[in-house]
Parts: structure tokens; C-alpha cells; sequence
């Protein structure tokens, strides 16, 4: 498998008035294509940063990041509106969807935006959003608005949303942790099953932070971050961490 996306050295400080807060302080990461890599880490440490820079909702300070051979920092605002809407797709903590539109509004709204503004959604592209709500259990809900949803519901909205374009990536910001236990693990399944590429579906590549040892444990690799870098997790660490996870 070909590197798929390669962030390197990538620095990221805010400021809380005049205070200078350094989130990411050189933070490196690979992934392949159809590889599902967790990264861990605890509140603070920088994983929900390095996730928006890579979906290029922000630039970093230094550094690169690579997609497809491509720096994402060199593209001028129409590469990177293109690169957001169809190499990438978001899945995040609290959905974000537009309560005033309904369910097909909200998984059709990144074309109603981003290159069709002013024109008719393609036939094509409703029909892959009818498909994908179907597949997520969905298909009797199309017209129901997200205060009408359970937050299972809305999640799994929000992954549709993510997958109209089908991007190789997928970038997931602790997407189970706004619910609880079982219907974050029905999640998960629907997750896995779109990176895994089960039925006719093609595999993807997916970075997701969490700090859920146990969400974690389901990923083909799993790194840590710490301080704003990432360390890569030990072999022997992973397995034990594995052999928690199986035996709760």
C-alpha cells in the first residue's frame, strides 16, 4: 500500500490573549491507503488540532502535510475547497448538523455549497445519499429534521454527510463520544464496515482520535499523542492494551 497522507513536523500555537499556548509541537504521522489508524491521547494533547489541519480547516504554524504526494499548505483557495469537499470527509463529536434542513439536506449540503452552488443537485449524487442513509439503517427517515433523530441518528447522518463524495480519507473526531455505550458501538460497526470496504464499496483510509482505549483497539495501528506529538505505540503496549479490550 501507497502513503496516503503524511503530516510531518507540524507545529500549531494558539493564543489565550497574550499568552502564546503551543498545541502541536512537531507532530509527524503516516497513513496508507485503506489503513485505520487510532490515535490516543488525553484531553488537550492535540488530536482534535492535528485532525483540522489535516482536514485543512486550518494551517499549521511549520510544517507539512501531504496528501497524495500533494503539500495541502501550497493550495490556493480553490485546490483546497476542492481537496475538503472530495479527498477528505469529517466525522465529528457533535454532528453539526442545520437543524432547519432534513435529514437528505443535511448529507447534501457539502453540494449544495461546493461546486454546484446556484444549480440543481445532480440526480446522481441525491441517489448516492438515499443509498447511503438506507445502508445506515436511515432509509424511513429521509425528511425527518436532526431534532426528530435519537444521537445515533444524527451520527450516522453525519457519516453519510461525510461519504457523499466518497473520499479515500475519512477523519474522525471521537465520533462515540457524545453517546453512550451501545450506540456508540453500532457506530463503530457502521464505521468499520465503510473503511473495511464490506459489500461492493471500495476500502478507505481513516484517522480517528479518541481517548477510549477500547475504540482504539479496533484500528489496524494505534500511535499516542503526548505534549502535541505523536509517539508511536510499542508493540508490546498494543498487545497489552488488546488483551484489556477482550477481556470487558
Amino acid at each position: 500500500m501507497s502513503v496516503l497522507l503524511e503530516a510531518k513536523d507540524v507545529h500549531k500555537t494558539y493564543k489565550l490573549g497574550r499568552v502564546p499556548v503551543p498545541v502541536l509541537r512537531g507532530a509527524s504521522i503516516a497513513l496508507k491507503e485503506g489503513e485505520w489508524v487510532a490515535i490516543l491521547g488525553a484531553s488537550g494533547s492535540g488530536k482534535s488540532t492535528l485532525l483540522h489541519l489535516i482536514g485543512g480547516l486550518d494551517k499549521p504554524q511549520d510544517g507539512t502535510i501531504k496528501f497524495q504526494g500533494r503539500d495541502i499548505g501550497k493550495l490556493g483557495p480553490g485546490g483546497l475547497n476542492r481537496y475538503r469537499s472530495r479527498d477528505v470527509g469529517i466525522v465529528f463529536q457533535f454532528y453539526h448538523l442545520l437543524p432547519e434542513l432534513d435529514v437528505m439536506g443535511n448529507v447534501l449540503l457539502g453540494a449544495m455549497t461546493q461546486g454546484v452552488l446556484g444549480r440543481k443537485v445532480p440526480a446522481e449524487r441525491r441517489s448516492r445519499a438515499k443509498e447511503l442513509l438506507t445502508a445506515f439503517g436511515l432509509g424511513e427517515r429521509l425528511r425527518h429534521k436532526p431534532a426528530q433523530l435519537s444521537g445515533g441518528e444524527r451520527q450516522r447522518v453525519a457519516i453519510a454527510r461525510a461519504l457523499i463524495a466518497d473520499p479515500p480519507l475519512l477523519l474522525a473526531d471521537e465520533p462515540t463520544g457524545n453517546l453512550d455505550q451501545h450506540t456508540g458501538e453500532g457506530i463503530l460497526e457502521a464505521m468499520e464496515a465503510v473503511v473495511r470496504g464490506e459489500g461492493d464499496g471500495p476500502k478507505r483510509a481513516m484517522l480517528m482520535v479518541t481517548h477510549d482505549p477500547k475504540v482504539a483497539a479496533r484500528a489496524d495501528r494505534i500511535v499516542r499523542m503526548v505534549d502535541g506529538m505523536i509517539v508511536e505505540e510499542k508493540a508490546d503496549a498494543l498487545t497489552a492494551t488488546q488483551a484489556q479490550v477482550s477481556t470487558h
